[in-house]
């Protein structure tokens, strides 16, 4: 009798099946939403370099605001296929007061969540704004 209640005090088979069962969600929670904010950081830098560089571009002159948004898309096509919402405003010729070019990129919080592997780090748009005074 002894030997019975040792032996089912003793049994361990299947634990470590139990144990990593409870902590494989756990890996694959962090595993999964560090690839996913790096991605979307990645995508959210790529946007404020690009959109930096087209504005300077445009208000340099090396390239005409009309084709400033597709130029943009295409430069962040290599990030990533998105719907972006690209905005360009050039300076008025007639307004000696206004000389600002503003380029706005935005991408919705859908087709984020779409690009994302999870979706749950998508907090809603991403959106970036670069100002340059226009030399021309």
């Amino acid at each position: 009798m002894v030997k019975t209640a040792k032996r089912k005090a003793g049994n361990e088979s299947g634990a470590a099946a139990v144990e990593f069962a409870m902590v494989v969600p756990l890996l694959l929670t962090l595993v999964l939403g560090t690839m996913e904010a790096g991605m979307l950081f990645q995508l959210k830098n790529s946007m404020t370099f690009h959109t930096r560089a087209i504005t300077r571009e445009v208000a340099l002159g090396s390239l005409d605001g009309s084709n400033a948004p597709a130029e943009l898309t295409s430069r962040l096509a290599g990030y990533a296929q998105l719907n972006y919402n690209v905005s360009v405003t050039v300076p008025d010729p007639n307004d000696p007061n206004d000389t600002d070019v503003v380029v706005t990129v935005s991408v919705a919080q859908t087709d984020l969540e779409a690009y994302a592997i999870t979706g749950v780090l998508v907090m809603g748009d991403y959106s970036t704004t670069a100002t340059m005074r226009s030399l021309e």
